[in-house]
């Protein structure tokens, strides 16, 4: 069955009809190099399907890592992004489908990509290969991207013209073969219908369907973790009726979630502790002022070292202003303050910031950081510094709330 129909109705102010736009076979039209760069031009659209469907969450986006095959035979490799943190890999398989055994074909050959990059691509390599523009943003998150990388953790999306619900049936027993058991692989199925006529074409995305890990049947995960909760590297061997898999790969610190205690217990071992009594003090200070300050929220993050996100509220849409990691780095969302501010004085925000700290300004892609090659790092248990910071917040939030008011 097709689960979308073959004409569309588009519609006057009162809901009358005005003309019809039929479904065309994109496949009797385009190639799939062609359905690759469409996909590439309609990212947004992808994710906001996804987010619907409920694959994404509603605060992730996606962003293209790369494309043509450039990593592990890839057709597209896509970050799952929650605010400027990667927390999932996407990798696409695009197919036009002029046959039924075509179904199968494609299964195969997305399984065999997503378990190359598991177990055979490191992410040195992937940053190696990655779209210019991103390569930056990617090597700050090296260590996030090899635990995704180590754990499979991966949406595998199939786009097509006319993707039938009956892959599933297919793609499931798939995913629960042995050689995908130690990885968190899901599937989406999402199929692009496009509707035209002689003035007007119009791309609708739709997801089929999809398989997630609560409805395979066998999916393993072991992590490691010291006394006191941490993760640690380890060599994990699978086997099945006495088969040892010799593939078998370390794993690797996950992202987690963070806490108050696991993130305070984190500080005590970080930058400049020795120097401090209660090497927490200040940080516990700056949380209570994020908390108690009209306008501003705060937000723990996920990643291998504690942080949390000072946001401000001032707007339809909350922006996060920085992460604070628990070693004192400063890291500037000047992506995020531009939403409202002009980009360049977005810049000059963020870089007066670190002429008032005396802290150098470190900028990659779209974040900025405020530390020097010394590790010099802004030191929150410093009175004078913790003050400057908060200041700069409660500025910033007044400008962009300004901005937004005259924008209005």
């Amino acid at each position: 069955m097709n689960v979308l129909p073959e004409q569309i109705s588009v519609l006057d102010e009162k809901l009358g009809r005005t003309r019809v736009l039929k479904r065309v076979n994109l496949g009797d039209q385009y190639d799939e190099g062609e359905l690759d760069a469409l996909i590439s031009r309609e990212v947004d659209g992808i994710a906001s399907t996804l987010v619907e469907a409920g694959l994404l969450d509603p605060d992730c986006k996606l962003r293209m890592l790369a494309q043509t095959r450039q990593v592990a035979n890839i057709d597209g490799l896509l970050a799952v992004v929650s605010g400027e943190e990667l927390v999932r890999l996407v990798i696409v398989e695009s197919k036009l489908f002029r046959n039924r055994e075509q179904y199968r074909t494609v299964l195969a050959q997305i399984l065999d990509y997503a378990n190359h990059l598991q177990f055979d691509v490191t992410a040195d390599e992937v940053i190696g290969k990655a779209e210019d523009h991103v390569r930056s943003w990617l090597q700050e998150r090296q260590d996030d991207l090899a635990t995704l990388i180590a754990r499979g953790d991966f949406l595998l999306l199939i786009c097509g013209d006319r993707i039938q619900p009956r892959l599933l049936d297919l793609a499931k027993p798939m995913l629960d073969r042995r050689e995908h058991m130690l990885s968190r692989m899901e599937l989406g199925l999402l199929s692009f219908a496009l509707y035209e006529d002689e003035a007007t074409r119009v791309l609708v995305p739709n997801l089929v369907g999809a398989v997630t890990c609560g409805e395979r049947d066998l999916c393993i995960e072991v992590t490691v973790k010291t006394e006191a909760g941490l993760a640690v590297p380890a060599t994990v061997d699978v086997v099945i009726r006495e088969e040892v898999d010799a593939r078998a790969t370390p794993t690797r610190t996950p992202t987690r979630q963070w806490t108050d205690e696991a993130f305070f217990e984190q500080a005590k071992t970080t930058a400049n502790a020795e120097e401090y009594e209660d090497p927490t003090s200040g940080l516990r200070a700056l949380v209570a002022f994020v908390v108690e300050t009209p306008g501003l929220s705060f937000r723990w993050e996920r990643g291998k070292y504690g942080r949390f996100s000072v946001v401000a509220d001032g707007t339809d849409t909350p922006i996060k202003l920085a992460s604070i990691y628990s070693n004192g780095v400063v890291w500037v969302e000047r992506a995020d303050i531009a939403t409202w501010l002009d980009p360049a004085r977005a810049t000059e925000r963020t870089r007066m910031l670190g002429e008032e700290l005396g802290i150098s300004v470190k900028a990659e892609g779209k974040s900025v950081g405020l530390y020097d090659a010394d590790d010099s790092y802004f030191d929150v248990n410093d009175e004078r510094e913790r003050q400057t910071l908060q200041r700069w917040f409660i500025e910033t939030r007044d400008e962009i709330a300004a901005t937004a008011h005259a924008t209005g």
